[in-house]
């Protein structure tokens, strides 16, 4: 999956910065478009297809990117902050 081109992800990276994230922009990039990819769906449109629970995508994503919950709890903030996510 990859990042829709019509998300603000310059403003979504410096909401990062302001909340101590600190991968470089392309490991941003990298790491919000695993975020999207595994939350998306439930999250935004109810989807139990992935995931059984929101805490469950979280907890994939969390594993998939080898991060703890501060950093996923970033990733969330990045963009909710700018643009609500759910």
């Amino acid at each position: 999956m990859t990042i829709d081109p019509n998300l603000p992800i310059k403003d979504f990276y410096l909401e990062y910065q302001n909340l101590g994230g600190k991968k470089d922009f392309e490991g941003y990039s990298q790491n919000i478009d695993v975020f999207i990819e595994h939350t998306i769906d439930i999250f935004v449109f109810g989807d139990l297809k992935k995931y059984s629970s929101k805490q469950e995508s979280l907890q994939g994503v969390m594993n998939i990117l080898k991060i703890d919950a501060k950093e996923v709890s970033r990733l969330f903030q990045s963009i909710d902050r700018v643009e609500a996510y759910t």
